[in-house]
């Protein structure tokens, strides 16, 4: 009902004159007033209209049911106080009144005074009931929301009074308790420790503030309980309230599980990890934190992060922004940027890696913020060198006058250097993702045919996984419209498990050499063209010399004369062997004297009538020598087999001559001997007037070497001189 609201009543009377009168009295103390004659219809007004905040009614209602029936039947439905109006003081009448109602009994005709009292007491009354019983019931919400519930023990008589809260956490129903039966709900090994507390409290020795365990007898279920209680003297009682933390209880030991379990895990772990508070101080390290700061758990605990954690650029050595503090401010994960480095206690330097992220609560505000950081100085010392090395390959690879092209193990191009895009005439953007089998290159051999892709360079080094060297192909180069000429080499990059990596692909482009060395076939067919009419020209030059001479010999009169014919006509023989065999040969630099020699002596004694005659031998060591020298040595042989072949055998009908020559270490020697009439005394090569032995005295002094004369069983001459090989 609200403030200033009239109160209606239901009155309740089946006497018409008495109804109306009592419903005047009561409308003039101010109330509101519905009137029924009987039961049924008080029950249903008093049901439908929920203004009505009093019933007063006769006891005796006639037919019908009487007024207590009519007040239980009120009461079934609504809660509103009721009071009895009747003319009966008996006390069996006032009983019957008690039975539904306490809220008061008033004899009709007792005066408007009493009636007013009454019915004021019984509003003020149910007011105050309703007020307590709310407060019970809140009381009891807060109780069973809180999970709290209290108590009292009487010590004189040893009576347990429980709050509905009490009963329920220890599942001990609504009926009286006995100490007893409190007393067996604890586990057994919290009974002396409950029975310590409570002397302890009555003595005054000690407080009354335990946890215990409990099992509740309704639902067997094991309960942990916090309780703390007063001791009243005065009254004997003790007064205490009971908690039930089991949920609590659980969630501690979660948490200190948890908690060990941080521990471990933050003992164990390489990285170091610091915790702070939201004002940055350190509230936790672990052991690798430890070790890199220089600063224990113990000696950082509580001081400012900036104090343990000292950070500054490697570059600049700027002190860096305290992570915590960005953390804060921001909210989120925060990250170190590159070249930080820690700055130990003890003095240590390392580079390193961090986040930092913050601490929330259940409701999203931070609370402190977790570090963790590694020392990663090896690592970023390996990654500087590699990305030095890197950018030191690529400057390498970018400036070489080598095309250079990166082969995925697909046959992709992933890199090429500015030579590789300007042979190819393609830039790197066109060219990369480009395999090597790509039709567009009408990739060709050096015969024109098409060279197959299984066998392109690039191909093979996958296939085999082995280098693939001096490779020559044409590659057609669609921006230009021509065909390049390349050597390439392709040499694979295998894997730790032998697969390949990559493919290092090198060229050079020979386009411009193999037009030179077409230029330079094409005028070696001509040199070779010229010296063959050359060769062709001297050797018919010399052998008309040599007719010329022969002619002229046998023209003239003089013996002499056509002797000394024939002796230069034999002279110009041996440079025509020597000539002949040098063109001959594959080298034009240097002769073997086993090609020349023996050919030369066949030569000059060809010219001879009586060569038949003569037995000759040859024994000449396989030494390559120079032109020049062969010569000079053919002339002297030419001079000494015709001097021999001249005057050795005189008056005889034949002979023998032997040629050798060979190497005795440093020293080359010329033999010719023969088995004839020998050489007169009086006849050596310095005291020599025939032409034939002053030339051979002159050619060997030519060759820096000595010649000299031996007599006995015919002629040797021997010629000496330093071996110069060619």
């Amino acid at each position: 009902m609200l403030a200033g609201e009239r109160k209606k009543i239901l009155l309740v009377e089946d006497e018409s004159p008495i109804s109306m009168a009592e419903s005047e009295i009561l409308r003039n103390f101010g109330y509101d007033v519905v009137m029924a004659s009987g039961g049924e219809e008080a029950v249903g007004l008093a049901t439908r209209d929920r203004g009505i905040g009093l019933a007063l009614m006769d006891i005796d209602l006639g037919a019908g049911i009487d007024g207590p029936e009519t007040a239980r039947r009120i009461l079934e439905r609504r809660d509103i106080p009721i009071v009895f109006l009747s003319s009966h003081d008996e006390e069996s009448y006032v009983d019957r009144a008690h039975e539904i109602t306490r809220y008061g009994y008033v004899l009709k005709n007792s005066g408007p005074f009493v009636l007013r009292s009454t019915i004021e007491t019984a509003f003020e009354l149910f007011e105050a009931t309703t007020r307590a019983r709310e407060n019970e019931e809140r009381l009891l919400r807060a109780e069973l929301v809180a999970g709290f519930g209290s108590w009292e023990f009487d010590l004189t008589d040893l009576s347990v009074v429980a709050s509905p809260g009490a009963r329920q956490i220890y599942g001990l129903g609504s009926g009286d308790w006995s100490i007893s039966d409190v007393q067996q709900l604890p586990l057994a090994q919290y009974r002396s420790l409950l029975d310590r507390a409570l002397h302890g409290i009555v003595d005054g020795t000690g407080p009354y503030d335990i946890v215990f365990e409990i099992r509740r007898p309704d639902d067997h279920s094991l309960r942990s309980i916090h309780s703390i209680a007063k001791y009243d003297a005065k009254r004997n009682t003790v007064t205490g309230t009971i908690h039930d933390i089991t949920e609590r209880q659980k969630a501690v030991d979660a948490l200190r599980a948890g908690e060990e379990s941080l521990a471990i895990t933050l003992q164990s772990i390489g990285d170091a990890v610091i915790a702070t508070d939201i004002e940055g101080r350190v509230t936790r390290m672990n052991p690798a934190a430890e070790r890199l700061t220089g600063w224990s758990l113990a000696e950082a605990l509580g001081r400012p992060l900036s104090e343990v954690f000292v950070i500054v650029n490697a570059l600049s050595r700027q002190a860096v922004e305290n992570p915590v503090v960005r953390v804060v401010r921001t909210g989120s994960v925060v990250g170190l940027a590159n070249h930080t480095v820690l700055l130990s206690r003890r003095g240590e330097e390392y580079q390193i890696a961090d986040s930092a992220s913050p601490i929330k609560d259940r409701l999203g505000k931070v609370r402190g913020v977790i570090l963790v950081f590694s020392d990663v100085t090896e690592k970023y010392r390996a990654e500087e060198e590699l990305r030095t090395s890197e950018a030191e390959f690529r400057s390498l690879v970018e400036n070489m006058q080598v095309g250079v092209l990166l082969f995925s193990p697909r046959g992709e191009i992933l890199l090429s250097n500015p030579r590789a895009c300007e042979i190819l005439g393609a830039g790197e953007d066109r060219l990369r993702g480009k395999t090597s089998s790509d039709a567009a290159w009408d990739a060709i051999r050096e015969d024109g045919s098409l060279f197959p892709s299984s066998a392109l360079p690039v191909s093979r080094a996958i296939a085999t996984r082995l280098p693939v060297p001096n490779i020559v192909l044409g590659i057609y180069r669609p921006a230009r419209k021509d065909r390049v000429w390349l050597l390439v080499d392709a040499t694979p990059l295998l894997a730790d498990d032998g697969k390949v990596r990559q493919v290092v692909c090198t060229f050079i482009d020979i386009t411009e050499r193999r037009r030179a060395e077409a230029e330079v076939k094409k005028l070696l067919v001509e040199k070779e063209i010229i010296l063959k009419e050359v060769h062709h020209r001297v050797k018919n030059n010399m052998n008309t010399m040599k007719s010329l001479l022969f002619l002229q010999s046998q023209s003239v009169k003089n013996e002499a004369v056509a002797a000394a014919l024939m002796d230069a006509s034999g002279r110009l023989q041996s440079m025509y062997v020597l000539y002949e065999k040098l063109y001959r040969s594959s080298a034009f630099t240097e002769l073997s004297l086993t090609e020349y020699l023996p050919a030369l002596v066949d030569e000059v004694l060809g010219i001879f009538p009586n060569a038949d005659a003569v037995t000759v031998t040859t024994d000449v060591d396989d030494l390559a020598m120079d032109p020049k020298t062969l010569s000079t040595l053919g002339i002297i042989v030419n001079e000494l087999i015709t001097n021999a072949m001249k005057y050795a055998f005189t008056g005889r009908k034949g002979g023998s001559i032997g040629i050798s020559m060979s190497r005795d270490g440093e020293l080359m020697r010329l033999v010719v001997r023969d088995d004839g009439i020998g050489v007169p005394e009086t006849v050596d090569f310095g005291n020599s007037s025939g032409f034939g032995l002053m030339l051979v005295n002159m050619l060997a002094a030519q060759l820096r070497g000595s010649v000299r004369l031996e007599r006995g069983g015919g002629t040797a001459v021997v010629l000496e001189f330093a071996y110069n090989p060619a």
